[in-house]
C-alpha cells in the first residue's frame, strides 16, 4: 500500500510536467534557466534557506510549549533531516510524519496526538501567513492599489482569528502566537525574495505583483500531497498563472522549475546530518 502511494505520486508528477512541456516552448524554458546569472541564484538559496531556519526556529518554539526542550543546533540537525525525509522517504512519510515518530521516540511522556497537533499547527499558522500575503497582490491587481487599505484590517482580522482558534484548541501555545505568526510571515516573505532573485537571475526586472502572487498561490497548490515534494504542481500553478496575468509562460515556468530546484538541493544537505552524532539531542535545561 505505501509503495502503491508512492507510485501514483511519481505517475502524477510526471503526468503534470508532461502537462506543462506539452504547453510551452521547452527551448524557451532552458535558454532562460541557461542564462540564469549565478550571484541572483545564490541569493535565492540564501533567501530560501533562510526561510527554513526561520521555520525550524517556529518548531523549537512550539515544542518548547509542549515542554518539550530542544537546543538551536539539535533542533536545525532534527529540521534538515526531516526535509530531507519529507522529499525522498519512500512510502508518502512527508517530513511531519518523520516529526512525529521522531519526537514520540526521543521524548517520552508526549502522545502521538499531542505531538501530530503541534505539527498541524505549525501548518495552519503558516497558511494563515501565505494567505494573507497573496491577499495583498490580489488587492492591488484585482481591485486596483487603492484598494490595498483592505489588507490592513484583514491582517487584524486574522490575528483575532488565530488568537481565538489557538485559545479554543490549542491552549498552550497562547503566549507564544503572536511570535509564531509573525515569524511565518517572516518565512513567506524570505521566500518571495528568493523567487524574486530567481526572476532577476533570468532577466525578469518586472511584473513583480504577478509573478509574486503566482508563486504564492504555487505554494499552497504545492501542500497537496499528490506529487513528489510539490514538482509538476508549482510548474504547472506558474503556468496557468503567467496564462491568467499576461505574464511570460517561458518565465514563469522556468521559475517555478528553478526555485523547484533550490527546494530539492536544500532538502538533500539533510543527508549530511544522518552520520555521526544523533540529530536531535535534548538540552539539558530543566523543563518549564
Amino acid at each position: 500500500m505505501k509503495y502503491g502511494k508512492t507510485a501514483i505520486k511519481i505517475l502524477v508528477t510526471l503526468g503534470l510536467l508532461y502537462l506543462v512541456t506539452r504547453r510551452i516552448d521547452i527551448d524557451a524554458i532552458w535558454n532562460s534557466i541557461k542564462s540564469a546569472g549565478w550571484w541572483f541564484l545564490l541569493a535565492a538559496f540564501l533567501m530560501y534557506t533562510l526561510s527554513r531556519i526561520l521555520g525550524a526556529e517556529r518548531l523549537r518554539l512550539m515544542l518548547r510549549a509542549q515542554s518539550i526542550r530542544i537546543s538551536v543546533r539539535a533542533n536545525l540537525r532534527f529540521y534538515w533531516i526531516s526535509m530531507f525525509y519529507g522529499m525522498f522517504l519512500p512510502g508518502g512519510i512527508g517530513a511531519d510524519a518523520y516529526k512525529v515518530y521522531y519526537l514520540k521516540k526521543n521524548y517520552t511522556g508526549h502522545s502521538t496526538l499531542s505531538l501530530t497537533k503541534i505539527m498541524l499547527w505549525d501548518r495552519l499558522i503558516g497558511l494563515g501567513a501565505l494567505l494573507l500575503l497573496a491577499l495583498l497582490p490580489a488587492l492591488i491587481l484585482v481591485l486596483g492599489p487603492l484598494w490595498s487599505w483592505l489588507w490592513v484590517p484583514a491582517l487584524l482580522l486574522e490575528l483575532f482569528i488565530l488568537r481565538w482558534a489557538i485559545g479554543y484548541w490549542m491552549p498552550i501555545l497562547v503566549a507564544v502566537h503572536q511570535k509564531l505568526f509573525w515569524i511565518s510571515i517572516l518565512i513567506q516573505l524570505a521566500q518571495i525574495a528568493s523567487i524574486v532573485f530567481l526572476m532577476e537571475a533570468i532577466g525578469i526586472s518586472d511584473h513583480y505583483l504577478e509573478y509574486t502572487l503566482v508563486f504564492l498561490a504555487s505554494s499552497l497548490a504545492s501542500m497537496l500531497p499528490v506529487s513528489i515534494g510539490g514538482v509538476g504542481i508549482r510548474e504547472l500553478t506558474f503556468l496557468y498563472g503567467s496564462q491568467f496575468l499576461g505574464t511570460s509562460e517561458a518565465h514563469s515556468v522556468a521559475s517555478g522549475f528553478l526555485f523547484n530546484v533550490l527546494v530539492t538541493a536544500l532538502a538533500l544537505t539533510g543527508c549530511l546530518f544522518l552520520f555521526g552524532k544523533e540529530p536531535v539531542i535534548p538540552d539539558s535545561s530543566p523543563k518549564e
